[in-house]
């Protein structure tokens, strides 16, 4: 990831981290003990607005034309989304033939495309899009507090979650599909409030930018002591604040799902980046985070699940069987990113 003309090495390991995370979350099934899959789950999404929001802290001061980014970023992430949705929905068209899916699956992911809330993990695309359009316009407005940023983005929150409650009562499968484009709002308005934060913290950084090269190790013990911390915290307090209002509720899970990921982000600046094949490994998927995103879950996972159905008779990944197939997965993936890196760059919307 670059900031001007200059590589960060470790912002590529950082997303490398979240996603191959991301990965081994969807396929493991019961595999981790509950406390480390809870402590993965707190950052590995987040950990890209995280990123995100850093590289804004870092970048020069300058008057950022709306259309210009907009269009940027539309290539970047639209065009991908567009493009991995088809992908998708033909791979759908093939289940159906094998009789691996019924016909409301493929009509399912035909309406999430169109609502942005994307098929399998292509919602990401869309939110980060719309999360960080927001707040490159919010930011054009230069008086604007960061609390009142903060409340504005809570509010809108909870309105929104109050406007899902309204179809609580239906059954399935039509109170999510009505639920699929306030998701996408919502965690629209999560990436952007996260962005901001990251971006405030990251500016604040940078003004200590010339005090800080003498401890940088000592900033790595304390992201990575904060990142547990805030762990050790959300265990704790459970569900202590269930009854609490929705707004404190609200704030806690932004501040918690924030700060585990800022604090890993933070261990990764003090050690500056991983060396050896770990660190090259995370780089290297932190680089093409996008394409194994966009194929791990709904191509690689569903034809795993389809295999072990058809040769062991499990319609469901769990154990061992499933960390197999998530190192198979893994395996597979890297010639597919190499191919669509040397052959389909279109895909990720480059000329």
């Amino acid at each position: 990831m670059r900031v001007g003309t200059q590589r960060l090495e470790y912002i590529d390991q950082m997303k490398g981290l979240c996603i191959i995370a991301i990965t081994l979350l969807h396929f493991e099934n019961g595999f981790f003990p509950d406390l480390l899959n809870r402590f993965i789950g707190l950052f590995m999404i987040t950990g890209f607005y995280v990123t995100t929001g850093w590289l804004w802290g870092l970048r020069e001061d300058e008057d950022v034309d709306i259309k210009v980014f907009a269009q940027k970023r539309f290539r970047s992430l639209g065009i991908p989304y567009l493009w991995f949705s088809l992908i998708l929905l033909a791979f759908d068209v093939l289940y159906l033939l094998l009789g691996h899916i019924e016909w409301p699956i493929l009509l399912r992911d035909v309406y999430k495309t169109f609502v942005l809330r994307g098929i399998g993990t292509l919602w990401f695309l869309p939110v980060l899009f719309f999360g960080e359009l927001l707040f490159v316009f919010v930011s054009k407005v230069k008086k604007l507090p960061l609390w009142f940023v903060t409340v504005l983005g809570i509010v809108l929150i909870v309105l929104l979650g109050q406007v899902s409650r309204l179809f609580t009562g239906l059954g399935e499968p039509y109170r999510s599909l009505i639920k699929a484009p306030f998701s996408v709002l919502d965690n629209t308005m999560v990436a952007w409030l996260l962005i901001t934060w990251t971006y405030s913290f990251s500016r604040y950084w940078r003004s200590l930018n010339e005090k800080v090269e003498s401890w940088k190790g000592w900033i790595g013990i304390m992201g990575g002591v904060l990142s547990v911390a805030c762990f050790a915290l959300t265990v704790y307090c459970g569900n202590r604040f269930e009854e609490q209002c929705r707004v404190f509720q609200v704030l806690l899970h932004l501040l918690t799902t924030w700060v585990e990921p800022l604090g890993t982000l933070l261990l990764f600046v003090g050690i500056g980046s991983l060396c050896g094949i770990v660190g090259k490994y995370l780089g290297y998927w932190g680089r093409n985070s996008l394409i194994l995103m966009a194929t791990h879950y709904s191509i690689s996972m569903e034809i795993c699940i389809y295999l072990n159905k058809t040769f062991f008779h499990e319609s469901v990944l769990y154990g061992w069987a499933a960390i197999i197939a998530f190192i198979c997965t893994m395996i597979v993936e890297y010639p597919l990113s190499v191919f669509i890196n040397r052959k389909c760059k279109f895909l990720l919307g480059k000329r």
